[in-house]
């Protein structure tokens, strides 16, 4: 990890203009009530607040492909070294950035015979950030083909920092049910 050094900064991308999370009313609970026939990771307890901004459901077949924003944070209080909060940002980040390849082609991933999983996951940290904080998360897919998707988010502090950049990789395949 690295030691702080003061720098000039520049961020290519600055964090949207969003209403904050106390005003989002869709929740990661409502994700998982659309999500029938999902598998029961999706619905299993996780100790993350998520709060979309934009939902990533669209109807079934229509491609979705602006960038996905929701507010996130691990929902209990972590303790204060840095390393737990990254620790915090890279799960928080793998909760749901794969999540989103599917939805340019128009499917979703508990599609019947559609199945996937992360492939690799790499992450920067610009600043400190507390995981049990509110943390603005853009996501964009950036490439889906020959049974992968590729997908970036970054995560921005409540008062617009960013404070991590993270790209992740996830196999997708299609089951071909069984003539016999």
């Amino acid at each position: 990890y690295q030691v702080p050094d003061e720098s000039p900064e520049y961020v290519a991308s600055p964090m949207p203009d969003v209403p904050p999370p106390e005003q989002v009313a869709y929740t990661y609970d409502d994700f998982t009530l659309e999500l029938s026939g999902a598998d029961a990771w999706h619905g299993s307890d996780r100790p993350v607040d998520i709060r979309y901004i934009n939902p990533p459901m669209a109807p079934r077949g229509e491609p979705v492909t602006e960038t996905q924003l929701m507010w996130m944070r691990i929902s209990e209080s972590l303790p204060d070294p840095s390393f737990v909060h990254q620790a915090g940002l890279a799960y928080l980040s793998d909760t749901t950035v794969v999540d989103h390849v599917m939805l340019p082609l128009g499917m979703r991933w508990q599609d019947s015979g559609l199945e996937g999983t992360s492939l690799d996951h790499a992450m920067w940290f610009q600043r400190p950030a507390r995981a049990d904080e509110w943390l603005l998360f853009a996501q964009d897919v950036e490439a889906t083909g020959g049974g992968r998707g590729l997908a970036s988010g970054r995560l921005y502090t409540r008062d617009g920092e960013l404070a991590a950049t993270c790209v992740q990789e996830g196999l997708m395949r299609w089951s071909t049910p069984s003539t016999t």
